[in-house]
């Protein structure tokens, strides 16, 4: 009886050690397995990682390569043409508003008073007081036999009181010459003299350089003191059958063109505006200097007398062009184009076609290092996984 309870008890009580065994491999072998999961994503993530970045930094590389360092010396060129049209524009607007001015006046007869002086000065005045770099404005009217000239006197004298500024307004009788030939009274040779349509039914164009040796109160100037200048001239009402008709002649200093300029010049790049055939105007690196040229005439620079490298890849033709044309001068980039900026609005359409923009912007400031330094970095991220598994093979 005991051997057969000791045996009951035996089969009553579990077997310690099997079912132990059991119990401890089984949470061992998913643990095993749960870590060897999160290590296959894992691996799977950091590959998937490694090739959308491969693959953004190879399309980087490519881009930059095929086309974006362009794209950037030609953004930073338009930036800076755009100061240098607004800065041009800025300067000779002056000159246009009075010639439109004078235009509309000479079509709704304000002129024909008995007094034009008055009418010019009332005009004309507010802005050349406003206006320093306006030198003269002179107008031959068909209703009075009289050239008007207006100079701006004492209008910025600082040390006179505002009320004293006054202008120097004074007339001169003319013949019969401007009831044909306005033009010639100015003094122009009309055969060579080509204006086009403005607006206000105008016929402007811009004519010069010229140095003007007169001063704001008709002094005669010295050389070194001459104005180096550009002169509006237009016919208004010539032609077209009716008795209001006048020509107009305003000019405007062209030193406040040259410090707008130089102020927008790009770094290390260089920026001028030239007539269509050369003749410097302004420049971000030059200035206008009154030279004699030995029989009693006057030197006036053009663009390739300052004996530039990149200057000389613009020819004559280039100039010529109305279009824009780009060049390089090695990784520089080198712009002409017409000035067009002072035409748009209420300037009219014509006045810019004679008048060219010419810029250079170098690579190097125009496309940042930073940028090509990335480039090498790109393509180091890129080998390294080959560069890695060559080492452990």
């Amino acid at each position: 009886q005991q051997q057969q309870q000791q045996e009951q008890q035996k089969q009553k009580q579990p077997d310690l050690q099997s079912p132990v065994f059991e119990l401890s491999a089984a949470p061992a072998q998913a643990g095993f397995l749960v870590r060897r999961c999160f290590f296959v994503c894992y691996v799977c993530l950091f590959v998937l990682w490694s090739v959308l970045v491969i693959a953004f930094l190879a399309t980087y590389v490519v881009r930059y390569n095929l086309g974006l360092r362009d794209d950037m010396h030609r953004f930073s060129m338009d930036a800076a043409l755009l100061k240098l049209e607004a800065a041009a524009s800025t300067s000779l607007a002056p000159a246009i508003f009075i010639m439109r001015t004078l235009a509309m006046a000479v079509h709704m007869g304000i002129l024909d008073s008995t007094d034009p002086l008055v009418s010019i000065s009332q005009i004309a005045v507010p802005e050349m007081r406003v206006s320093p770099d306006i030198r003269h404005v002179r107008i031959v009217a068909h209703s009075a036999d009289r050239l008007v000239t207006l100079l701006p006197g004492q209008l910025h004298d600082r040390a006179l009181m505002q009320q004293a500024r006054k202008p120097l307004v004074y007339a001169l009788p003319l013949s019969s010459c401007h009831r044909k030939t306005p033009l010639a009274c100015l003094g122009y040779n009309v055969s060579q003299v080509q204006l086009g349509p403005a607006p206000s039914n105008v016929s402007a164009s811009w004519l010069g350089p010229f140095y003007l040796q007169e001063g704001a109160k008709g002094e005669v100037l010295k050389l070194a003191d001459w104005i180096f200048a550009l002169r509006l001239i237009a016919l208004v009402g010539v032609g077209k059958g009716g008795n209001h008709s006048a020509a107009i002649d305003v000019a405007i200093s062209l030193a406040g063109m040259a410090d707008a300029i130089a102020a927008a010049r790009p770094d290390g790049g260089a920026m001028y505006v030239c007539t269509s055939n050369g003749m410097l105007l302004a420049g971000s690196n030059w200035q206008a200097v009154p030279q004699s040229d030995g029989t009693g005439g006057i030197i006036r620079k053009r663009l390739w007398d300052l004996r530039l490298d990149w200057l000389q890849m613009v020819t004559p033709e280039l100039l010529a062009n109305d279009r824009r044309s780009e060049l390089f001068h090695g990784p520089d980039q080198v712009v002409v184009q017409p000035l067009l900026a002072e035409v748009t609005g209420a300037s009219g359409g014509h006045l810019g076609a004679s008048l060219r923009a010419v810029a250079l912007v170098p690579r190097i400031t125009a496309v940042r290092p930073l940028l090509g330094q990335l480039i090498f970095a790109a393509v180091g991220v890129i080998a390294a996984p080959l560069v890695a598994a060559l080492v452990v093979l």
